[in-house]
């Protein structure tokens, strides 16, 4: 696990919140000094499992548009002032989670831009948390980030450490966002692209546990 510590020097000129105004580059850059320190090659080219809270989730999520060959999945948690990106990272899967009690325009940007990457077919899920506002606990949501993203490693990463093709969007289940009912892609009796995706059922069960 690599922990990245990011810092906007001039918030009057960009924001390391995304990737493609030069925080992305910066991180890639830092990668491969360490790489080139440690001996270890491989090192700078390993593809990322990006996790964030609040402007370090923006990032994460803003990273899967500026290198999405690079990008496993992602999650955002709580980070809300998001900017409308490509559609280059639509089967990456991503996961947006916001408190219920978090201020209501962060809370309905999270929701827009989710619903607009679903209307395009694209593997992300929404993620309310009861009860809780920006600052509450982070547990909750690792718990279901670790979920996820070893889901990905195991059908993203061959036994030899390459990336393979992307997950197709039929390959996941759906979870109702109002009613949290989840069936398999196929069996999903509602409008499929108005549902979270879930990459598989234990995961749609951990995702339906929750929100409850």
């Amino acid at each position: 696990m690599l922990t990245v510590h990011l810092k906007t020097i001039n918030p009057q000129t960009a924001s390391y919140t995304e990737a493609q105004l030069g925080s992305g580059q910066a991180l890639l850059n830092a990668l491969e000094q360490l790489s080139n320190a440690s001996g270890n090659a491989y090192v700078k080219d390993l593809p990322f499992l990006f996790r964030g809270y609040s402007a370090g989730g923006l990032f994460s999520q803003s990273f899967s548009t500026f290198k999405p060959d690079r990008v496993l999945s992602f999650a955002n948690i709580r980070g809300g002032s998001l900017t409308f990106t490509p559609d280059n990272n639509l089967l990456i899967p991503g996961m947006m989670i916001y408190g219920e009690d978090d201020f209501p325009q962060r809370n309905d940007r999270i929701i827009q831009v989710v619903e607009l990457k679903r209307s395009a077919g694209g593997n992300w899920c929404l993620v309310k948390e009861p009860h809780t506002d920006h600052y509450g606990e982070l547990e909750g949501p690792d718990n279901l980030i670790k979920l996820l993203f070893s889901k990905v490693l195991e059908r993203r990463i061959d036994e030899n450490g390459n990336m393979l093709p992307e997950l197709q969007e039929s390959d996941g289940w759906l979870g109702d966002q109002y009613t949290l009912e989840i069936y398999p892609f196929d069996e999903f009796p509602g409008n499929r692209l108005k549902a979270s995706w879930l990459i598989d059922e234990e995961f749609a069960l951990k995702w339906q546990e929750m929100q409850q």
